[in-house]
């Protein structure tokens, strides 16, 4: 059993009377995040509670009914997985880390739909040895835009969104930006009780990446069943659809 005090806060500050004056929100938090038991250094068993605190300063604006948001946070863990995705990744503990992170967007709401774009920009890195965490995105554009009032009562969706290339593991590798765009178009019934809608996805580069040791084929012709274990970058491809 492990107990920890977990405490968290939060000031904000509304400007009165100032026309161009952001609201002002800081925040400072401790969390945890749980590792497993069964991965450690060597006989080392994994930390069960690895130990984080953030602290977050959000500036909030809006302007002729735009709103803008500006994000600015700075994340320190105790431990770090380097296990990004739930499926794939590294499984090992690299130690502690600093993650600090830059996100910025703005909001327009208009009476036929609304369109949101957001930028988020992070550098993740160990604390002990300065170089970047394995897997923790770096770059990440985001844009959203729907249409209420289509003729024959439809709506659409669409998203663009492109994550940045981003560090794979030890010894230089890099893995591939990934843009989508999704869209959709729903019709709906009976007092939205009831939604058609048809939806696709156009993607190009590969998910979950990461780096594995995969055995693969000497290059010596007179051993030809030989095999040299020896990291790849690995992930699974983004498809393409309509439906």
């Amino acid at each position: 059993m492990s107990n920890l005090s977990l405490p968290k806060g939060t000031i904000t500050i509304h400007p009165q009377g100032e026309k161009y004056s952001p609201t002002n929100a800081f925040s400072y938090g401790e969390a945890f995040h749980t590792e497993d038991p069964r991965i450690g250094t060597g006989t080392t068993a994994g930390t069960l509670l690895a130990v984080s605190a953030a602290y977050q300063l959000v500036l909030t604006k809006e302007v002729e009914k735009t709103q803008f948001d500006l994000t600015l946070k700075h994340v320190s863990n105790s431990q770090e997985l380097a296990k990004i995705d739930p499926d794939t990744g590294l499984q090992e503990n690299v130690g502690p880390s600093v993650n600090q992170v830059l996100t910025a967007s703005v909001q327009r709401t208009f009476s036929q739909g609304t369109i949101y774009i957001s930028f988020a920009r992070a550098d993740a890195r160990l604390t002990d040895s300065g170089e970047p965490v394995p897997e923790a995105p770096r770059l990440i554009w985001d844009a959203v835009g729907t249409l209420n009032r289509l003729p024959l009562h439809l709506q659409a969706k669409g998203e663009f969104e492109y994550v940045g290339a981003k560090p794979l593991g030890g010894g230089g590798f890099v893995g591939e930006a990934t843009p989508e765009v999704r869209g959709a178009l729903l019709r709906s019934f009976h007092g939205d009780r009831i939604t058609l809608s048809t939806e696709f996805l156009i993607a190009s580069g590969y998910t979950g990446q990461t780096i594995e040791v995969l055995p693969l084929p000497a290059n010596f012709p007179e051993l030809p069943p030989a095999r040299i274990p020896t990291e790849r970058i690995v992930g699974v491809p983004l498809k393409s659809y309509v439906r």
